[in-house]
């Protein structure tokens, strides 16, 4: 039985997902919270199969796309914000020289 055959939502995400605990491991993840991990991916593996399974391949692409979506967006944010801080401190410094 191919258990990703028509999913393909989830064999991204289980690709994803074997690279992060790889990642945990060569960073020393603690074991329990490696299991905890593991168990939650598998889980996660577990549900988007079955969306695929119903019909809802568009809502497990959804779930696998969204939390990129929002890290873009917040790295977007971040250096929006940043730029508009970088002008101030340079007028800060140069105030602060001719003093």
């Amino acid at each position: 039985m191919d258990f990703f055959s028509d999913c393909t939502p989830a064999k991204l995400y289980a690709i994803l997902a074997i690279f992060s605990t790889a990642g945990s491991i060569y960073a020393g993840m603690p074991l329990f919270q490696m299991l905890w991990s593991i168990l939650g991916s598998a889980m996660w593996l577990l549900l988007l199969n079955w969306l695929c399974g119903k019909g809802f391949t568009w809502l497990s692409w959804v779930l696998v796309v969204f939390p990129f979506i929002i890290l873009f967006g917040a790295f977007i944010a971040m250096i929006i914000m940043l730029s508009k801080t970088e002008p101030q401190q340079k007028t800060n410094a140069q105030t602060e020289e001719k003093k």
